[in-house]
């Protein structure tokens, strides 16, 4: 990465990283760490791509230099040496007994099988309530950081910055598999990917809600079923455009990611009108016709908040990436129409 000259090149190779660390993840016996650390480098990926569109595609001058590779090189060894230290240090500091142990003797007493699912949503649910919190804001903040920047770029171009995603209607002619599909240039466009993504995308959204209600006893949760949902969002997007992920989100992006933090919130607070404590949750049992006894955890519906604020984020960065990248596009037609004439 150090030697890298071109940005894209730059970054397959960190998401290359990123790609082993989950694989050494799920060699050492953690699918749940693998699984989340896949997702989040495909979505972290694809937000990237999307970016780097509007910047250079090398490296300047002065980053290309020797002295500058030699100087990115010998920073990056050092921070990696001084954070391998640390980690080392910390581990070896240890004076209490692990809780590890602890944890999967106690994993029981919530229903679960899944003990890291059973360490997010009830032993460390407090943190897992802060963390969404933060999450929020600082897509919040990202896009309306975006937006800001380029408020000149919307001036120039005589655009009003559009409230949600644009959308089309079903009952107007169609010739493609996808709404909004037709806005791509014809050199941009792939029959081949718009069948597939039609098909796929209901299935993928299945899976994702299969992840969520079954990520107290194997792999998954809220947080993994968010980023799939995403995921499929984001095939949406790369081959319709906004346009098409408005056919298929008619709701802001905020206030879907909102709902899950109030989702979130009052499964927090609930517990408190029954005289127990903020974020306890309990095992309901039911027995239902044909099906037998069916038992779950109220901790559940804090994964349905993590799974809403997750897919809302998501929404959130596309629709700022997607709205820079038509101002960026349209303010250049701008430029060589004004250039040409």
């Amino acid at each position: 990465m150090v030697a890298a000259r071109h940005r894209l090149t730059a970054i397959l190779l960190a998401g290359a990283v990123g790609y082993a660390t989950a694989g050494l993840f799920l060699v050492r016996g953690a699918p749940d760490l693998a699984l989340t650390q896949f997702l989040v480098e495909t979505m972290t990926l694809v937000v990237v791509v999307l970016v780097l569109r509007r910047m250079p595609a090398r490296f300047d001058t002065g980053r290309r230099s020797v002295p500058g590779r030699v100087l990115r090189g010998a920073a990056a060894v050092g921070v990696g040496a001084v954070v391998t230290c640390f980690a080392l240090a910390a581990a070896s500091a240890r004076t209490a007994p692990v809780i590890s142990t602890e944890y999967l003797r106690r994993a029981e007493e919530t229903g679960a099988l899944n003990v890291v699912d059973a360490i997010i949503v009830d032993f460390r649910a407090l943190d897992t309530l802060g963390e969404i919190s933060v999450v929020l804001v600082a897509a919040v903040g990202v896009g309306s950081l975006v937006r800001f920047r380029d408020r000149g770029a919307v001036r120039a171009v005589d655009e009003e910055p559009p409230a949600r995603f644009p959308t089309t209607h079903w009952d107007e002619p169609r010739q493609t598999w996808l709404p909004g599909a037709g806005e791509r240039p014809g050199g941009e466009r792939s029959v081949l990917l718009e069948v597939a993504i039609r098909l796929l995308f209901p299935s993928i959204l299945v899976l994702s809600l299969f992840l969520l209600f079954s990520g107290h006893y194997r792999p998954g949760g809220g947080f993994s079923g968010g980023l799939v949902a995403g995921l499929a969002f984001v095939l949406r997007y790369l081959v319709g455009g906004q346009a098409d992920l408005g056919a298929a989100v008619r709701l802001r992006p905020v206030a879907i990611a909102g709902t899950g933090l109030v989702t979130a919130a009052v499964v927090a607070l609930v517990p408190l009108a029954v005289g127990g404590t903020p974020l306890d949750s309990d095992l309901v049992s039911w027995h239902l016709p044909l099906v037998g006894e069916v038992k779950w955890a109220t901790s559940l519906f804090l994964d349905v908040g993590v799974y809403l604020l997750v897919v809302g984020v998501v929404l959130k960065l596309l629709s700022a990436v997607g709205v820079t990248l038509g101002r960026s596009d349209a303010t250049a037609s701008r430029q060589e129409e004004g250039s040409t004439r």
